[in-house]
């Protein structure tokens, strides 16, 4: 086999493992980290580890290829530059947060765009969603929201329940006493 085919062949290969996990995954990232060293780069990938998403370096010309299908078309404008993508299966708010929080510790990494759940998310679609509270925050407030009612009318029950048992004892005391 021709050395020519090899390279062409690994990159076919490549591409479509790219297409696969891209199908796989829920959220997807593109990023820039031109400046940022191999310490800072692990770090963000141990931070990402324990969200359950990954980054992964890509070379352009292979990116292009595996958006070029209708479903990732849109992405094709963020790939500029040397990019990394970072697929996530975890909670969308906090990646989102986590890559925010590190363009403030490191000015020179920088979101391009991404794609979660299925919709396209600009630089800031994604510092938006950085600012919502967590989803466990968000189902507590549900929870305390559909809590609080049924509480209260506990707390209603109760009151009467307790004038009931006063009134009764009331009634006890004056029996005796005629006695």
């Amino acid at each position: 086999m021709p050395v020519e085919n090899i390279g062409r062949k690994s990159k076919q290969w490549m591409t479509e493992e790219l297409i696969d996990t891209c199908q796989d995954v829920k959220d997807l990232f593109i990023v820039s980290f031109s400046n940022l060293g191999v310490v800072e780069q692990e770090e963000l990938r141990n931070r990402l580890r324990h969200n359950k998403s990954t980054l992964m370096v890509v070379k352009n010309s292979i990116c292009k290829r595996a958006f070029s299908s209708e479903k990732y078309q849109p992405l094709l404008s963020f790939v500029d530059g040397p990019i990394a993508l970072i697929f996530g299966e975890g909670d969308s708010i906090r990646v989102a947060k986590l890559l925010v929080n590190f363009i403030d510790e490191y000015p020179s990494f920088e979101i391009k765009g991404g794609r979660l759940d299925a919709e396209i998310y600009s630089v800031k679609k994604i510092e938006e969603l950085s600012k919502l509270p967590s989803k466990e925050i968000l189902l507590s407030k549900i929870v305390g929201t559909l809590n609080s009612p049924i509480v209260k009318f506990v707390y209603v029950l109760d009151i009467q329940l307790r004038k009931i048992v006063y009134i009764l004892s009331q009634i006890k005391k004056i029996k005796e006493e005629k006695k």
